[in-house]
């Protein structure tokens, strides 16, 4: 029988913890955008795909902590590199956990990454709305640009192709024309 040293636990632990962070990073950013942002006027509340980077980041930072554990075992180093990563992991998590887009009925709000800033605008304040769509007129994308000269990309991802028409009618209904470009799939 093996018997195996207490450093292999971490070594375990930072193994499994490796193996379930696709699943994680699956369920992470739309758990923590919702429970963070979502209210009842809100039509949707997302994070971009640029997002999946961070949290990928920081999960990866956790395991290494974990497994720094197991590689440094006898030396002096392991208090001062695993804390380290795992401050790396809950910083890259905090700045990940900051980042959305929320559509509402009465307002648009957005966060952009690595930032701190919140924007929100009315419909209203929309001065100029490009819908860039396929053959099916499914949007690929939304320009939207508001009267202070700040502009907001839409991607045209599940969710925005989801709510497409209340997006439009949004937009029309207050006053900015929907202009549409036909993208062609060359």
């Amino acid at each position: 029988m093996k018997r195996y040293e207490k450093k292999h636990i971490f070594m375990a632990i930072a193994i499994g913890f490796l193996l379930l962070t696709p699943v994680i990073l699956l369920i992470l950013p739309t758990t923590v955008v919702n429970t963070l942002y979502f209210s009842t006027s809100q039509l949707v509340v997302y994070a971009t795909s640029k997002i999946y980077l961070v949290y990928g980041a920081s999960l990866l930072f956790f395991s290494l902590a974990i497994f720094l554990i197991f590689l440094l075992w006898d030396k002096k180093v392991v208090f001062l590199a695993s804390p380290l990563c795992f401050v790396l992991s809950g910083v890259l998590l905090f700045i990940a956990s900051l980042h959305y887009i929320s559509i509402g009925t009465d307002e648009l709000s957005y966060r952009p990454l690595f930032t701190t800033e919140e924007h929100r605008y009315n419909w209203d304040e929309i001065t100029s709305a490009i819908s860039y769509e396929d053959e099916m007129e499914m949007p690929i994308k939304y320009e939207l640009t508001f009267n202070n000269g700040e502009q907001l990309t839409l991607m045209g991802n599940a969710y925005v192709q989801e709510y497409r028409f209340y997006i439009n009618a949004l937009i029309e209904e207050n006053g900015t024309e929907l202009e549409k470009q036909l993208v062609s799939a060359d």
